[in-house]
């Protein structure tokens, strides 16, 4: 998730933070040292970073987090009626809503920003994964159960 967030769109997420201590410039000044000052080394040359926050940077976190929030704001303004949960792990979202729903909704989802792009699963005989839980449906609520993941074979 982190080398998705394109730092212009950081930049403009991160504009409304104040601070009594510093002025919106001198955060925003520290705000773009930090997410324009990526660089790396690999096999004896250094890279500039341009695209995307680093992994393992400390401010990738909050940066993330942030820009996903108002991400999320922006997205659920024009949900449909029929989205019943929203759930979401950092980029990992679970969401209920009538099967009609789903493909608009998916769409206007990868439209908001092309560096941020979902993939989607949908369930299968009534259950989903969603990180460590298996999630079905029993009437009218939601079962869960620990899911792991089958292991990888492919040797």
């Amino acid at each position: 998730m982190f080398t998705s967030i394109p730092p212009d769109l950081a930049k403009r997420t991160l504009g409304f933070l104040e601070n009594q201590k510093l002025s919106s410039t001198e955060l925003m000044g520290l705000i773009s040292m930090c997410l324009d000052s990526t660089y790396f080394r690999f096999r004896e040359h250094i890279y500039h970073q341009r695209k995307g926050t680093s992994m393992g940077s400390p401010i990738s976190v909050a940066v993330a987090e942030v820009v996903m929030q108002q991400f999320e704001a922006e997205l659920l303004k024009t949900a449909p009626p029929s989205l019943k949960l929203w759930m979401r792990y950092v980029d990992d979202v679970f969401a209920v809503m009538q099967d009609k729903d789903i493909d608009p909704f998916f769409t206007r989802l990868n439209s908001l920003e092309s560096a941020i792009q979902f993939s989607m699963e949908l369930k299968v005989n009534g259950v989903l994964p969603f990180l460590d839980i298996l999630v079905s449906r029993e009437g009218d609520h939601l079962e869960t159960s620990i899911y792991r993941k089958p292991p990888h074979t492919d040797f």
